[in-house]
């Protein structure tokens, strides 16, 4: 994304500046109505500015509803051959965890899987497209059979795609529904099948900052990762009370296969290891959201807190 002005220089103003600037290109053009829907909304913004900062630079003082979890026993990793997926299977691998990796790629979940061992942890491998989720279902019951009890799942297995909505067909949107919506839900359904019946666990999707706001040219994306979000806050709620913690995890840009084919300017781009990192300490703490980097964080949460006439006149201005 490249705001004009861009977004670098709206997150160097500091978050009550930013507000008031991005909500003023909202009434640029616009009508006394509009202006004072918009206006009415700016002492609003504005705290919540100031929280969203705070909260996305020490993600440490996000509330937590059950204790943290240093250590699991047997994690299932969809999208493990790449990316996040393959970062946390190698870090949960060195923390003694189980890590069955599920991907497409059996090559590469087979050299990753003898990366883990060599290093003295303990992976399986399991060659999945999660769009069959039928196989997808049958696979976890497997796995949480064979390693006497799953206590981690992560649904993180992804794709996505950039059209405008006149050039986007149904051949386009459906294989993105079919993995990140479809794939995902049943991995974390067959996952929370047994956390059930034993209290305890941990699920986890990977969702996405594009899940907060419809942005230029992503809308099978977006739409499918704010599906993903919306169930997982559903889950957390559900499942407060049965022991088991839900963890959306919302990258914003980071530095994966899927990513590299992007044609247009990245802010923020993200490392993959510390992106990994990031991620697996917000699972442990039993994080609710784990959204990083905190400047493309913050600035979503800001959108997702402005009336939809600013957003209208704004994400028209996003170049992507």
């Amino acid at each position: 994304m490249d705001f004009q002005p861009t977004l670098e220089q709206q997150l160097g103003l500091g978050a009550n500046e930013m507000t008031s600037r991005i909500i003023r290109l909202g009434w640029v053009g616009r009508g006394d109505n509009d202006r004072t829907h918009v206006e009415a909304s700016m002492v609003q913004s504005r705290r919540i500015a100031s929280r969203v900062a705070a909260a996305h630079r020490h993600p440490t003082r996000r509330a937590c509803s059950i204790a943290s979890v240093t250590t699991f026993e047997n994690a299932f990793i969809t999208g493990a051959s790449s990316g996040i997926g393959r970062g946390l299977a190698e870090r949960l691998g060195r923390k003694g965890t189980r890590v069955v990796l599920a991907a497409r790629r059996e090559a590469e979940l087979q050299t990753l899987a003898e990366s883990i061992r060599a290093h003295g942890g303990h992976a399986d491998t399991c060659v999945l497209d999660v769009a069959d989720t039928d196989a997808t279902r049958k696979a976890i019951r497997h796995w949480n059979e064979e390693t006497g009890g799953l206590d981690l799942v992560i649904a993180n297995a992804g794709v996505g795609i950039m059209k405008p909505a006149h050039r986007l067909s149904w051949e386009d949107v459906e294989p993105v529904l079919q993995v990140n919506v479809l794939g995902a839900f049943a991995t974390l359904l067959a996952g929370l099948e047994g956390m059930v019946s034993r209290g305890r666990g941990t699920l986890v999707g990977v969702s996405s900052l594009a899940a907060m706001r419809g942005l230029p040219k992503s809308g099978a994306y977006a739409a499918s990762k704010a599906a993903l979000a919306t169930f997982l806050e559903t889950l957390r709620t559900d499942l407060d009370r049965k022991g088991i913690r839900v963890v959306d995890v919302r990258p914003g840009y980071v530095d994966t296969d899927m990513t590299r084919k992007n044609k247009f300017k990245m802010p923020f781009l993200m490392d993959v290891d510390q992106a990994a990192d990031l991620t697996l300490k917000g699972i442990e703490r039993g994080d609710a959201i784990v959204a990083y980097p905190w400047p493309t964080a913050s600035a979503m949460s800001l959108a997702q807190a402005l009336p939809n006439p600013a957003w209208r006149f704004i994400s028209k201005r996003i170049k992507m």
